[in-house]
């Protein structure tokens, strides 16, 4: 059942991230699996989540979409290295454009990510105040 669940979520966090529309409430969903989801899971799905967060950074989403987008990322990021096959990939063929999209962020973005305001701590909070939390596994036991 939970499998089933988060294949649903999934599902629905990239229906939601292929449309300018619904592309915020794509990459919330999507920063929320990324922290969520079992390992194997994560592994099957990491590489497909960069590319969509990189695809995002590089959008003309309004500037809240794209920070939720870079939190998505730094998730992304600090587990995939905690795996070591995925973290070569990562390194090797996704790092440098990577970094090539951050480099090419709107000014006023980067100032606000450093200073922590991102809206991701607010889906956070939200989360935890509301109990609405779904949890399909935990990164902990990597």
């Amino acid at each position: 059942q939970n499998l089933s669940d988060l294949g649903g979520l999934i599902g629905i966090s990239n229906s939601n991230l292929r449309s300018v529309k619904t592309r915020f409430e794509g990459v919330c969903l999507l920063a929320l699996l990324v922290a969520d989801s079992p390992t194997d899971t994560f592994q099957d799905q990491c590489i497909s989540w960069l590319r969509t967060v990189q695809h995002t950074i590089q959008s003309q989403d309004p500037q809240t979409t794209i920070e939720v987008a870079i939190w998505a990322l730094r998730d992304l990021l600090k587990y995939s290295a905690q795996l070591p096959e995925l973290a070569r990939e990562v390194a090797m063929n996704h790092i440098p454009t990577i970094v090539t999209s951050l480099l090419g962020l709107k000014p006023e973005v980067s100032p606000r990510l450093q200073h922590k305001q991102s809206p991701f701590f607010l889906i956070k909070g939200l989360r935890h105040e509301t109990g609405s939390r779904v949890r399909f596994g935990s990164r902990e036991s990597l």
